[in-house]
C-alpha cells in the first residue's frame, strides 16, 4: 500500500485495525505540526516533547474511540489541547501563594503564574473567584456555596462547566 499518499483518516483507521506502518506514516507526517502548535502555548520544549509523547500515547490507547468521519489532525490536536491543560492545572494545582515558596521557586512560579494569569484574564470575575477559591485556596464545595448562596451540587457544576469552558477557550 501507499502509505504516503493516504489520507491521515484513513491512517489512523488502518491504525486502529493493527496496521503499525499506518501509525508510523501518521506520526511522521504530523508529530512536526502537533509540536509546534503545543510548543507555541506552552513556550517550553521540554514540556511540549513530554506532552507531544503523552498525546501520542492517549491517541494509541484511545484509537478505537476514533470515528474516520471525523478530521484526523481535529481529534489528535483535541487529544493534544487536554493534555496541555491536564499539564496546566496541575501546575496551577500546586501553584501557591506564600511567599517564601515564591523566593525559593521563582522561576517555576514565575511560569505557573503566567499561565494562571492567562487563563484568569479570559474569564469574568465571579468565575476567577470560583478558580481561585477551589484550586488556589483549595476550598471545598461546602465552603464555597456558602459563600455564593448555592448547594454543593450547584456549585460543583459551576466549577466542571468553568474547567469545560476554560478547555474549549485553549
Amino acid at each position: 500500500m501507499d502509505w504516503n499518499h493516504t489520507s491521515n483518516e484513513e491512517l489512523l483507521r488502518l491504525y486502529g485495525k493493527g496496521h503499525f506502518q499506518a501509525f508510523d506514516t501518521f506520526f511522521k507526517r504530523n508529530n512536526q505540526s502537533i509540536f509546534l502548535y503545543i510548543l507555541s502555548r506552552v513556550g517550553d520544549q521540554t514540556v511540549a516533547e513530554d506532552i507531544v509523547q503523552e498525546t501520542f500515547f492517549r491517541l494509541h490507547k484511545y484509537i478505537h474511540r476514533y470515528d474516520p468521519k471525523r478530521h484526523a489532525l481535529h481529534w489528535v490536536f483535541s487529544i493534544a489541547k487536554n493534555q496541555m491543560l491536564t499539564h496546566i492545572s496541575k501546575r496551577v494545582e500546586h501553584f501557591e501563594l506564600n511567599e517564601t515558596m515564591i523566593a525559593s521557586r521563582q522561576q517555576v512560579c514565575y511560569e505557573a503564574k503566567d499561565e494562571l494569569e492567562k487563563i484568569l484574564s479570559h474569564l469574568d470575575e465571579s468565575d476567577r473567584s470560583l478558580l481561585i477559591d477551589r484550586f488556589l485556596s483549595q476550598k471545598d464545595y461546602e465552603e464555597m456555596s456558602q459563600k455564593r448562596n448555592l448547594t454543593p451540587v450547584n456549585t460543583r457544576k459551576k466549577v466542571s462547566r468553568l474547567l469545560q469552558k476554560i478547555r474549549s477557550m485553549f
